[in-house]
Formats: C-alpha cells, sequence, structure tokens
C-alpha cells in the first residue's frame, strides 16, 4: 500500500476513518449495478495488463461486479504482460491487446485511437464468430447471422461491424 494506503491507514486508527476500495467509490457512483441489467458483455480497459491486475486493479473491480449478475468481461489492454493468467481467476473472461504489430511505446501512444477502434473491431469479429459457430448453417441463416464474403471497399472500422455489439 504506497503513500495513499500508509495515509488510509493513519486515518483509520487516529481518526475512526474507514478504509474502502476506490474502484467500489466510483462504480456505486455511477450506479454501474443497475446499468447491467440486460447487459451481454463488458467491456473495459487498462494500459497494462499483467500478474498484478488481480490484485486491485480497476478491470478486477469491474470484473467482480459483473460477475454477481452473470455477465462476461472483456478487457482491451495497451499491453500484457506476464502473469496474465491471474487475470483469468479473477473474474475477467478475455484480454486483447491494442497492439497489432511490434512499436515503440511512443509509436502506441501517438496512435491510441487507431489502434483501441482496430482492437474494438477484431473483438466484435470474434464475437461475431463465437456466435457463428454455436449454430449450423441453416441457422445461422435463420438468425440473420451472415459471414461476409468480401472486405469492405473502404479503408478503416466497418462502422456497421462495430455497432453490431449493441444489435446481438
Amino acid at each position: 500500500a504506497g503513500a495513499a494506503g500508509g495515509l488510509g491507514y493513519g486515518l483509520s486508527v487516529f481518526c475512526g476513518a474507514s478504509l474502502e476500495r476506490g474502484i467500489d467509490i466510483v462504480l456505486d457512483a455511477v450506479d454501474f449495478d443497475a446499468r447491467l441489467e440486460d447487459v451481454d458483455l463488458v467491456v473495459t480497459g487498462e494500459g497494462k495488463i499483467d500478474g498484478q491486475t488481480a490484485y486491485g486493479k480497476v478491470p478486477i473491480g469491474v470484473a467482480k461486479r459483473a460477475k454477481m449478475h452473470g455477465v462476461p468481461v472483456l478487457v482491451i489492454a495497451g499491453e500484457i504482460g506476464d502473469g496474465i493468467e491471474n487475470v483469468y481467476s479473477a473474474g475477467i473472461d478475455a484480454v486483447m491487446s491494442t497492439f497489432n504489430r511490434s512499436m515503440s511505446l511512443e509509436d502506441a501512444m501517438s496512435r491510441s485511437t487507431e489502434l483501441l477502434i482496430d482492437a474494438s473491431e477484431r473483438a466484435v469479429r470474434m464475437i461475431r464468430l463465437g456466435f457463428g459457430l454455436c449454430y449450423t448453417p441453416v441457422e445461422r441463416r435463420k438468425a440473420g447471422i451472415e459471414v461476409r464474403k468480401k472486405s469492405p471497399k473502404k479503408a478503416g472500422p466497418d462502422a456497421s461491424l462495430l455497432t453490431t455489439l449493441y444489435s446481438i
């Protein structure tokens, strides 16, 4: 517990203050639990996700709340570090990196918006693939799940694909 943890401990001992997790305060303030009603997937983010994440970073707080409602959690992270397997047992179902190739931190920072959009599109494509695997070809046609035969002609993310996440 760095300086903030030490300060909190001191305040609790000498002033009768209570210690609370910051993520719980924020999630309560935005009425997160009520927002999870009728939600199929929570997507959250983190700059770097690794074994230390399981010990209290924001994605774990989000995942714990989502799990109370039976909602799976996907984390989109700038970097995936060592010990990632620890986050899966802490409630995170899947992790995707924003990096789509090797690059310097400076390059990643300057292209962060582009990389986040690309990672989001890749995530939606994986979700659609997963839904498609749950059905036979006949069932896919009946359910309106189509497999695109051609790539979009324009460059950039496919907006209709990104909005599919909200209509699944």
